[in-house]
């Protein structure tokens, strides 16, 4: 049996050493932001290792954002390198899957730095440019969140409402409806989450979300 590493093997296993990298980072510093920046950690594995056998442009791409990924897991106050890294990569290579990774990531950096304002740009031109994707779904998450956090729970519901009626959301409909839910709840808008789970119910009763509509449902009778 041949024992010697493929140049594809060995470009497969740079790249998930980079991704295991980034992934304990926020295992460890998640939860400190108050916000599901992990949500985005599964999709950056799904996408970064998107054909990463291929040849070109793309293939570069994700050997520039493994060996950025790499940097990560530096120590707090010291993650200058690995940002300058990622905004090469999210430069050089913004029109690729990997590219938009390294923005999405730039973004989570940045809220893990409490520099929500930083992040918000970057997720919401990723959400410009890729409106229907996996990734878009897991970084409206997170915009989802720090509108919470920020206490923007009036604007939320507006834009969660406005997604409703559009349709053009990454998230799916029982998802949004569920935020939605939410987001009147933190507004004191007992009635109107009521009404909005009971939609959930109704129209999604098999949606990973329903029996939490029913917690949330039977939470509120309560109080």
């Amino acid at each position: 049996m041949n024992h010697r590493l493929t140049r594809q093997e060995i470009k497969r296993d740079e790249v998930m050493e980079g991704l295991s990298r980034a992934v304990e980072f926020l295992r460890r510093h998640g939860r400190a932001l108050g916000i599901g920046l992990l949500a985005v950690v599964v999709v950056i594995a799904g996408l970064a290792i998107w054909r990463v056998v291929s040849a070109g442009r793309e293939e570069r791409a994700n050997l520039a954002l493994a060996e950025a990924l790499s940097g990560v897991t530096a120590a707090d106050g010291e993650l200058g390198a690995a940002r300058e890294a990622l905004e090469g990569v999210a430069e050089r290579y913004g029109s690729t899957g990997p590219g938009a990774v390294a923005a999405a990531y730039l973004g989570t950096i940045a809220a893990r730095e409490a520099d929500y304002e930083t992040a918000r740009s970057y997720w919401e031109r990723l959400l410009d440019r890729r409106a229907d994707d996996a990734l878009a779904a897991g970084v409206e998450r997170n915009l989802i969140s720090l509108d919470r956090a920020e206490g923007r729970n009036d604007a939320l519901a507006e834009r969660l409402r406005a997604a409703l009626a559009a349709g053009t959301s990454a998230l799916g409909e029982d998802a949004l409806l569920f935020e939605l839910g939410r987001t009147l709840e933190d507004l004191g808008q007992v009635e109107g989450a009521n009404e909005i789970y009971g939609r959930l119910l109704e129209e999604h009763p098999t949606s990973l979300f329903a029996a939490a509509a029913r917690e949330r449902t039977s939470a509120l009778a309560e109080s």
